[in-house]
């Protein structure tokens, strides 16, 4: 269950009438295989959802960053930086 936005510096909590932007995201899980070694699936009954408050989805997005899991991202448009996209860890 969605508890606040997804932006962890935003302490505004889910309200479905605030309006913002939801995402959903598939999990991955991690399994053995016969050999021993861990893998990476995705499973289709594991989705993690995600949702960024009215103030926030204008100012960034939530993208899935392999190894690391769903991350916030600075949308270029409205937050012009010098060096490349810097991601935030998504709460």
């Amino acid at each position: 269950m969605i508890a606040k936005c997804a932006n962890p510096a935003c302490p505004v909590r889910f309200h479905y009438r605030l309006g913002g932007k939801f995402f959903r995201f598939h999990a991955e899980i991690d399994s053995e295989n016969e050999s021993g070694c861990s893998t990476a699936h995705i499973s289709s009954h594991n989705v993690q959802h995600f949702w960024l408050c009215a103030c926030c989805c204008h100012l960034f997005t939530l993208v899935y960053v392999e190894g690391r899991g769903v991350m916030l991202k600075p949308l270029e448009a409205e937050i012009p930086t010098i060096d490349s996209p810097k991601y935030f860890v998504a709460a």
